[in-house]
């Protein structure tokens, strides 16, 4: 029977004792971790500011922690030290526009790196990708990396356990996936990288601290089985999708176009008086006969075309912040920038022109928010514009297209919002009005012909009735009527609609552009500055092509005599089959709309929002719990072992059984915390080498209960079973620290020892067996 196994070794932290070559390679090791899983965070800003915030913040980082431990200082300095260094280097690194110089921190500064501290992290989520160094969204990269490396450097240079630094590194990996977006970058690169490090490592760690022993190798090539097996089993049940579920998922939008009218709905408001002499906006740059866009609008109720999002499909875009400039690729068009001045125009709504990729605001709003559907083009603001607002759009600009070229175009394959209510004349229209054309570009130009054909009356002062809105029961009625009447509220709508019908993706276009036809409208030069009023608000149509790209139409006739009308529809359009909802009444609404509280329904009950938040954790959260209980298998399969061993034993139906079980419980523990007691042993003597009372106490109950003839009840029981509790907690708390304390609760020693008792006396009872022969 030997003694305590004894702990030894000098205290952490002890001066130059600390930075030894060991440890020091141990600090790279963790260093090169973080690095791999940085690479996620790096796809979020794609920016080489964050590069140079990984670089500093590793420096920083590891002089802090290096300093903390050659100095020995205690956690709670080091805690505080880490945000004081935070405040030193954020402002050049988190918030870069605020520095002087670009490396001095100023008072701006500082408020928005504070500020920033605590707002950037759900902000980040709200702005569409790549952040770049948009506002104070660096901040959450600093936070992350600057804490990782100060926890990772300072546990391989002062703890026993140097391995643990592998916890920041994987917070740092999962912090870039769920910051990140739906779609991944290089998974299989990253991933494989990061356990390629963790192994090295590793194995460099074993080696370095003598032969592995054949348990730990077992024990590793278990693990890895384990978890080679279970992500195997995972990706062959379920394959990976294209997208993830991440952060940004959860978080809700932060522009709906729902809660804000059609700006179609407003156009009679805006092209009669009063409206329509006034002054709206103020625009350099612009091509001649180009549009000012306000809108784009592709969704349509059988009321109204509106403005669509990503809950529609996936072809209307989603407003999201837009941190950089956006990328077009190769867009078509000169590029262009526009000057805009806001004068009479007001609305949530925000010009631009052709396929925008930034909008900048005058040097007296620089913090002016804006949001973009880089689908679409189409921009908003969070308030409202206002007069005397100023800003430039770099974009470019497009042709129009001749009705000869439309009729060579083939339909694209945007998937759009499905009508709930259409025009009953549609399919008849396209019939009597193709002129014989078989190919949907063909047909579609002849259509559009067949509008401009038409006739243009806003009911305004010496001009005949025509009535408002492009609901269906109206533009029933302009395919049916005889002559063709109305305007660009009901042009428009019906060319969109039209161009569904025979193939064509659609959308309306509403925006402010000068009278006449684009048809053979040049981009070759910018006009000079344009005053767009009231009268000049219009609307035309956008139909996408093979190719991917949408081209521009123009659907409206020139303004001239309007013949009598017709008291009976055309004879070659059928009638509606159905009755169809009456048009909306009119409302005085500005040209941009305001905001409609109610108008429109939820696509989604109100009461299954938690519903949708719950699915999106699920989402997020199932798998890795899945991957951590691969990972933890071996702990959690001790933990219930144990918690197995204990019920059997507590629930043996003899006394005498039962008081030995509560015995065997401590004896386990005490094996677990690295006693080497003699099997021959008895309890008097293990109970003597552990030296607690608690211990010595019940090793004497137990032997009184075992060789005593007094009957114990279950009273007796349940006390032995609570002394055992406390003789346990007395073993344990004989560690010197509490990382021996926890590791001696999660060990398998005794289960070892447990497993070659029974074969002992297995072997044992065989021999007495063969003796009794």
């Amino acid at each position: 029977m030997s003694g305590r196994r004894v702990v030894s070794g000098r205290r952490v932290g002890a001066g130059h004792a600390v930075l030894t070559a060991r440890r020091l390679v141990h600090s790279g090791f963790a260093l090169l971790l973080l690095a791999v899983a940085t690479v996620p965070l790096a796809t979020v800003y794609q920016d080489p500011a964050l590069v140079t915030l990984a670089i500093t913040a590793g420096v920083v980082g590891s002089l802090l922690a290096g300093i903390a431990a050659v100095r020995a200082w205690p956690a709670l300095l080091v805690v505080v030290a880490t945000p004081v260094a935070y405040l030193l280097v954020g402002v050049p690194l988190a918030v870069p526009s605020q520095a002087a110089f670009g490396v001095l921190p100023t008072g701006g500064g500082l408020r928005a790196l504070v500020i920033g501290t605590v707002t950037s992290w759900k902000r980040m989520l709200s702005v569409d990708l790549p952040l770049g160094r948009y506002e104070a969204l660096l901040v959450p990269a600093l936070i992350v990396l600057l804490a990782a490396v100060v926890v990772a450097v300072s546990l391989t240079l002062r703890s026993r356990r140097p391995g643990l630094a592998v916890v920041p590194a994987v917070a740092v990996l999962a912090a870039g996936i769920a910051l990140g977006g739906t779609t991944t970058t290089l998974p299989l690169a990253v991933g494989g990288a990061f356990v390629v490090v963790a192994l090295a490592w590793g194995v460099w760690s074993g080696l370095g601290a003598g032969a592995l022993s054949m348990t730990r190798v077992i024990a590793a090539a278990l693990l890895v089985a384990v978890a080679v097996g279970g992500g195997t089993a995972i990706a062959t049940t379920r394959p990976p999708s294209s997208d993830r579920a991440v952060l940004r998922d959860v978080v809700a939008p932060p522009f709906d176009p729902d809660h804000y009218v059609s700006p179609l709905v407003g156009y009679r408001t805006s092209v009669l008086p009063p409206n329509a002499g006034e002054p709206m906006l103020r625009v350099t740059g612009l091509p001649d006969g180009a549009l000012l866009r306000v809108a784009t609008l592709d969704s349509y109720d059988g009321l109204a075309f509106t403005v669509g999002d990503g809950r529609d499909t996936a072809s209307s875009g989603t407003f999201a912040r837009v941190p950089s400039a956006v990328d077009h690729g190769t867009a078509d068009g000169e590029r262009v920038s526009l000057g805009v001045s806001v004068e009479g125009y007001r609305g949530v709504w925000l010009p631009t022109a052709g396929d925008v990729s930034r909008v900048r605001f005058d040097a007296n709003a620089p913090d002016t928010d804006y949001y973009l559907n880089a689908t679409t083009s189409t921009a908003a603001l969070p308030g409202e514009a206002v007069s005397g607002e100023r800003y430039t759009v770099d974009t470019a600009i497009a042709g129009a297209i001749s009705l000869d070229r439309l009729a060579e175009l083939r339909p694209g394959s945007a998937t759009q919002p499905v009508s709930s209510a259409l025009p009953a004349a549609l399919a008849a229209t396209v019939k009597a009005h193709s002129d014989g054309a078989t190919t949907p570009g063909g047909r579609l130009a002849a259509l559009t012909r067949w509008l401009r054909s038409g006739y243009v009356s806003d009911s305004g002062d010496g001009e005949p009735f025509s009535a408002a809105g492009h609901s269906a029961g109206r533009i029933q009625k302009l395919l049916t009527s005889s002559p063709v009447l109305g305007d660009a509220e009901q042009y428009a709508p019906a060319l969109a609609l039209l161009a569904r019908q025979v193939g064509f993706p659609s959308r309306v276009v509403v925006g402010y552009a000068k009278s006449g036809s684009d048809d053979d409208t040049s981009t070759a030069g910018a006009a000079g500055s344009t005053t767009f009023t009231g009268a000049d608000l219009t609307a035309r149509v956008e139909v996408e092509t093979s190719g991917g790209s949408w081209v521009s139409i123009d659907p409206n006739p020139e303004k001239g005599p309007v013949p009598p009308t017709e008291t009976t529809p055309s004879e070659s359009v059928a009638r509606p089959q159905t009755v169809l909802p009456p048009p909306p009444p009119e409302k005085n609404d500005a040209a941009v709309s305001q905001n409609r509280d109610g108008q429109k329904a939820s696509r989604e009950p109100a009461a299954a929002g938690w519903l949708e938040v719950l699915a999106a954790v699920a989402r997020v959260g199932l798998p890795i719990v899945l991957v951590l209980g691969i990972v933890t298998a071996p702990l959690w399969a001790i933990a219930l072992a144990r918690l197995l061993r204990r019920r059997r034993r507590r629930a043996a139906d003899a006394r005498e059984v039962a008081a030995s079980g509560a015995w065997d419980e401590v004896r386990d523990t005490i094996d677990d915390a690295g006693f080497d007691v003699d099997a021959s042993a008895t309890r008097t003597e293990i109970a003597a080498l552990v030296g607690t009372p608690e211990v010595q106490r019940l090793a004497a109950e137990t032997e009184r209960s075992v060789f005593s003839t007094q009957v114990l009840d279950s009273a007796d029981v349940d006390r032995l079973w609570r002394e055992a509790d406390a003789a346990k907690l007395s073993v344990i708390a004989l560690a010197p620290t509490r990382w021996q304390r926890l590791r001696f609760r999660l060990t398998a020693r005794s289960l070892w020892a447990s497993a070659r008792r029974l074969l002992d006396d297995l072997r044992t009872r065989r021999s007495r067996t063969r003796m009794g022969r």
